[in-house]
């Protein structure tokens, strides 16, 4: 979670980042100059929490650190290391 607060989101190529795995993961990998920036999880979610986090319209919503991600995307991450 700290890397994708970190990345600097208004860099990625729009294009590339709505293309498939592959190239998701090339154009963050390119942006954030982290070759480790997955650390093994899934980059369509990672990419998709990438999303939500930088680009979502809302705010985010306020929520306690137990409930703040849930489902597939937060059990990738904790496996993951990134939460």
């Amino acid at each position: 979670m700290a890397k994708v607060a970190r990345l600097d989101a208004k860099n990625l190529d729009e294009h590339e980042f709505s293309c498939g795995r592959a190239r998701k993961e090339a154009e963050v990998i390119r942006v954030s100059g982290d070759p480790d920036f997955f650390l093994g999880a899934d980059p369509l979610e990672v990419c998709g929490y990438i999303s939500e986090v930088h680009f979502s319209q809302e705010s985010a919503p306020q929520q306690t650190a137990d409930t703040s991600l849930g489902g597939n995307l937060g059990d990738t991450l904790r496996k993951a290391g990134l939460r």
